[in-house]
């Protein structure tokens, strides 16, 4: 019989008088909840107040807004719910049920921490959306404002034709008006809508310049120059050279001459190993976490899912709807993971237009589309719009959100090639023509590829036409760029990828998901080694694998299952390295 000594009683005591310590503090942390969640409730009952006056704002706002803030206030509320229910439980608990208010204060109310958490992010969410419609009311006013004074203006010309019969009382009547200030105010928005056509007429004569320059050093020596071969380095430097010498600016012209070989060099590495899919049956889609019986015997999982689906998000040069588009779909299938054990897709990339290809370039000189919008955000001032505040998609140990906008701040632009229309099943563009030019690139692939299956379906986001980009400094254009982005790509995964959104936050989940980088010979021992080492990491970790390819050379590992078995189950993979 083992015997009970000194130290165990000392552990014993420390064990008990920190349990007494939580329940003197029960009280206290139960009435801080409790005031939080009043907070919570008096702020969502003035929003509410403020939607149902047509006067203000919020009671202005379309339909789509609304729902915007109604999908927050339901997870407000359903969270109030909740909260009531354990509330209502403690309450039931007798005064000397000690072993019932133990196991509240180590399990319940833990649960209202995080539902007050859910609180928070909520209520940002909402004071973001606010803010959004605040911001259009006043463009609306302003933009009132100088139609009425446009109108004022067209008045004056009219009076100003009459000035030589109406002579000198004319005169005393015009001296009044506010002509000047009228004139300023529309100089200064010609002046501003002039910059922006000049800068994109500028970008327009560059792509045609170095279009004309690819023509007139060919196939081979764009080839040569992208993989470095036959003096391929020197023949790139003298592309940029005879770009500046057209008055292109220096750094234009090396960003599109590297973006030109990079596109070739992805396209002739894709043809010499295509990609193969792996798609097997995903088990337990979407099924909720429920009680299981520990004797009972643990039902065949795949070693493996792949969900069948991959997406691509395509502008006109890989610029922030494409980037924006392609980051929150990455959240949103760790967020569907974590909180439903389910893969929405396999994987998500992005590409642009008007990034010069073999494929593009052929297909431009005999299409009826010759532009395309060229969103002129740059990518990090993008990834920080739909990254937002800390609250938003907030995740700590493991950091799902973190770990994705660092991949994405990684992203390097591309063009499209013929592979994009076989491998991908969503391709997802944000106005008409671009999809009127894929459709084209399309039936060319198909042409030119019979005996392969185009699986490509074109599906357009018309709602963020609109955006022509910014230089980052205008960031209310971006929060409205990225609020209708958010809706529309959730429509689209409740109408393409029949997805159901959460009730609770990515990191409330019972799962959560660690994602990391190997090389493609890793990956090539795990998928040989896949009856053993993913097996194992199935039975023993209760974990779920996912491999889908990052970069040309690059594999992406996701393994999501309990928060405590994440970091072995990283280790057995890692060791094939």
């Amino acid at each position: 019989m083992a015997s009970f000594g000194i130290m165990d009683a000392l552990n014993a005591v420390v064990i008990i008088w920190g349990l007494a310590v939580k329940l003197k503090e029960e009280g206290k942390e139960l009435a801080t909840i409790e005031k939080e969640i009043r907070k919570v409730k008096q702020q969502l009952a003035e929003v509410e107040n403020r939607m149902k006056n047509p006067k203000h704002p919020l009671g202005q706002a379309s339909g789509k807004m609304k729902s915007m803030i109604e999908e927050d206030a339901k997870d407000i509320s359903d969270g109030c719910k909740r909260a009531r229910e354990l509330f209502e439980e403690r309450g039931r608990m007798h005064k000397l049920e000690f072993g019932s208010k133990l196991l509240f204060i180590t399990f319940r109310i833990p649960t209202l921490k995080d539902i007050v958490q859910g609180f928070h992010q909520s209520t940002s969410s909402i004071d973001k959306t606010v803010t959004i419609l605040l911001a259009d009311a006043a463009e609306r006013a302003a933009a009132n404002e100088v139609k009425a004074q446009k109108k004022q203006n067209e008045k004056l010309d009219k009076l100003l034709k009459r000035k030589d019969s109406m002579g000198a009382k004319l005169d005393k009547i015009l001296a009044g008006q506010q002509k000047q200030s009228l004139d300023e105010r529309l100089a200064k928005i010609l002046a501003e809508q002039k910059k922006e056509r000049l800068a994109r007429e500028e970008h327009q004569k560059n792509t045609e310049k170095l279009l004309k320059l690819l023509e007139k050093y060919g196939a081979k020596a764009v080839e040569n120059a992208a993989l470095g071969s036959d003096g391929g380095k020197k023949q790139a430097q003298e592309m940029v050279e005879e770009l500046v010498k057209e008055g292109v600016n220096r750094k234009d012209a090396k960003r599109g001459v590297n973006a030109t070989l990079s596109a070739v060099r992805n396209e002739k590495q894709s043809q010499e190993s295509p990609l193969k899919k792996a798609r097997t049956i995903e088990a337990q889609k979407g099924e909720a976490a429920k009680p299981t019986d520990k004797n009972a015997p643990k039902a065949e999982q795949p070693f493996i899912s792949t969900a069948k689906v991959s997406i691509l998000c395509v502008d006109g040069s890989n610029g922030a709807r494409s980037i924006i588009a392609q980051t929150y779909l990455e959240l949103m299938r760790v967020w569907t993971m974590n909180t439903q054990k389910r893969w929405l897709f396999h994987r998500v990339d992005s590409a642009g237009l008007q990034i010069p290809t073999t494929l593009t370039l052929a297909k431009l000189e005999e299409s009826k589309v010759k532009t395309f919008r060229v969103d002129r955000t740059p990518s990090k001032v993008a990834i920080d719009a739909i990254a937002g505040d800390k609250s938003h998609f907030q995740t700590i140990d493991p950091d799902e959100k973190g770990t994705i906008l660092k991949r994405m701040q990684d992203h390097k632009s591309q063009g499209m090639v013929g592979l994009h229309f076989l491998n991908y099943e969503h391709i997802i563009c944000f106005d008409m023509d671009a999809k009127k030019f894929l459709e084209e690139l399309k039936d060319a692939v198909r042409a030119k590829d019979s005996d392969k299956k185009v699986v490509s379906k074109i599906y357009c986001i018309k709602e963020c036409a609109w955006f022509t980009g910014t230089d980052g400094t205008e960031k209310e254009t971006l929060l409205k760029l990225t609020g209708q982005l958010k809706v529309a790509l959730k429509k689209f995964a409740r109408t393409e990828l029949r997805w159901g959104q959460p009730a609770i936050s990515i990191s409330a989940g019972m799962w959560r998901s660690l994602q990391f980088s190997v090389s493609k010979e890793v990956r090539d021992a795990l998928l040989k080694d896949k009856e053993t080492l993913i097996k194992k990491i199935m039975e023993k970790k209760e974990c779920r694998v996912l491999l889908a390819s990052d970069t040309a050379s690059k594999w992406l590992v996701t393994i999501s299952g309990p928060k405590a078995k994440l970091d072995s189950a990283k280790k057995m993979v890692e060791a094939k390295s």
